[in-house]
């Protein structure tokens, strides 16, 4: 008997994720939020970037408990011990509050944060709930920490996409292709598909069009009622 046509996708959490994160949540029935791995402090778990005066970046990060560092993810937990809250909401308010659409966004975006949230996955849950909500995308999104898959890396990968009786596995072409074996995916009856996305360009505040920001950047300067029409082609 044939399975029925199931797309997933599947990526670590991330604090303020790019465009491209919701691509993949778009084109996928289900995405799978990876919150039991390694935490890895070089990611995009608990920081992201946003665009400031003269055309550059800078980094907004959330800290953690440094005793914390080689735990998994699930177990992140953030460290108050100094105001990042208002840091991260003063750089926000300096260098988006001139942007078109920032006032419908930003009081629902503070009000999370201003939660105080134990977890970095728990953050990132909420937000990733209001972000979804703001670029009218709903899909089914569980955490792989509720599937209690085992294995590591692509055995890891597999098992999820078997778990969920997925038909497709909807994978970074920037990341995976070193890593994933199409043969080894038919193998398992899950077909294996590559991103490509190519990032829209849209009016930003500060000068010419840097890609890869946060996703409040697109959201604060071009953020509308037709966003996936526009990101997602």
């Amino acid at each position: 008997m044939t399975k029925k046509f199931k797309r997933i996708s599947i990526n670590q959490p991330s604090y303020m994720p790019w465009c491209g994160f919701f691509d993949f949540i778009y084109k996928s029935d289900t995405f799978v939020v990876l919150d039991d791995v390694q935490f890895s402090t070089s990611g995009w778990v608990h920081r992201n970037r946003i665009k400031v005066h003269d055309g550059k970046t800078i980094w907004l990060t959330v800290p953690i408990k440094r005793e914390d560092k080689f735990k998994n993810i699930t177990d992140i937990r953030i460290n108050y011990s100094n105001d990042w809250i208002k840091k991260h909401i003063n750089s926000i308010k300096t260098y988006y509050s001139n942007a078109n659409r920032y006032n419908i966004y930003i009081d629902e975006f503070y009000e999370i944060l201003r939660s105080n949230h134990s977890l970095i996955v728990d953050l990132n849950w909420e937000l990733l709930g209001y972000y979804c909500k703001c670029l009218g995308i709903q899909r089914e999104i569980i955490k792989s920490s509720d599937l209690k898959v085992k294995g590591k890396g692509v055995d890891k990968v597999i098992n999820i996409c078997k778990s969920l009786e997925a038909t497709h596995y909807y994978a970074s072409g920037v990341t995976s292709r070193h890593l994933y074996d199409r043969e080894r995916f038919e193998s398992e009856g899950v077909v294996l598909e590559y991103q490509e996305y190519k990032h829209p360009v849209y009016a930003q505040l500060w000068g010419e069009f840097i890609p890869y920001m946060c996703i409040l950047d697109f959201l604060f300067n071009a953020g509308s009622d037709k966003a996936c029409e526009f990101l997602f082609q």
